[in-house]
């Protein structure tokens, strides 16, 4: 009888462990405030993690509270985090194909770039860049331009500023107009500004409204002088030993529809920041014809 019940009981505590919710960690360099994560990602994990019926359980860390921005990559491929918002700029040796997105004038639409990317990234054409994690969703920044504490009103005046950007081609056009490149991470913009290591960044609205770069710049020009690249990935051996039920989630969610649900979120910061910025008495234009 002792024998029965301590199989029972073993059998009973291995069918409770089986059924335990696989907790999994999802890093997102912005904050709560940012359309990244309000119109993005918040929604995207909520369905997620619905329709896995408890099979998972994926929670976001905003912030850098997993680690930088220019370390998201890395740690995905190494397991320190489950998900990551990654961003190619910092990381471009990697992503060489890729960053055709990044060239200015280049892509015209947020939602053109982004699903144009996901569709190279699925016909083999640039997957080769994205073997070492699980990819899920392509994003392209298709607007990146200047955000500045002095006036830029043509491409002139660019010249001589010290411009902070995050990646080599922004450099390049930087460069190209006369300016100054120093290189910095995107969540480094802010400090930069301040203290006036810059006087300028090149970078695109999201990234504006999700670092609150609009406090420190009064002047902001409208034109799509470069863009970014960014792709939400997960670590390809956590994905591999999901429940079936998580597994199916995710994939049913990936794609053209995740890729799709960032682009509004990306749509909606560049028609928003904008207007903030006027309201708050900054300077909004775009070059003249």
């Amino acid at each position: 009888m002792r024998f029965l019940l301590g199989v029972s009981l073993a059998f009973a505590f291995a069918a409770t462990a089986s059924a335990e919710t696989v907790q999994l960690r999802y890093a997102l360099p912005g904050s709560p405030q940012s359309t990244i994560y309000r119109i993005g990602t918040a929604p995207w994990v909520e369905k997620v993690n619905k329709e896995a019926e408890g099979a998972i359980q994926i929670k976001i860390y905003p912030g850098q509270t997993l680690g930088p921005i220019q370390q998201m990559y890395d740690r995905t491929v190494n397991g320190v985090v489950d998900f990551a918002f990654v961003t190619i700029g910092p990381i471009v040796t990697n992503f060489p194909k890729s960053t055709v997105f990044t060239i200015p004038y280049e892509v015209e639409t947020n939602r053109e770039g982004s699903l144009g990317l996901w569709r190279l990234i699925q016909n083999g054409v640039v997957a080769d860049e994205y073997t070492k994690v699980r990819p899920l969703a392509a994003l392209t920044f298709a607007a990146l331009s200047f955000h500045s504490k002095t006036p830029i009103r043509k491409l002139e005046d660019v010249q001589g500023m010290k411009i902070g950007a995050n990646s080599r081609m922004m450099g390049q056009t930087i460069d190209k107009l006369g300016g100054a490149t120093v290189s910095l991470a995107t969540p480094e913009f802010y400090q930069a500004l301040q203290r006036g290591t810059v006087i300028a960044v090149h970078t695109g609205w999201p990234a504006v409204t999700a670092f609150k770069l609009g406090d420190v710049t009064k002047y902001h020009l409208r034109e799509p002088l470069g863009g970014e690249v960014a792709f939400n990935a997960m670590n390809k051996d956590v994905y591999a030993k999901l429940p079936e039920k998580g597994r199916q989630a995710i994939d049913r969610n990936a794609g053209v529809y995740f890729t799709e649900l960032m682009t509004k979120a990306v749509d909606a910061a560049d028609a928003f920041g904008p207007k903030v910025a006027v309201e708050h008495g900054a300077e909004v234009v775009k070059l003249a014809p």
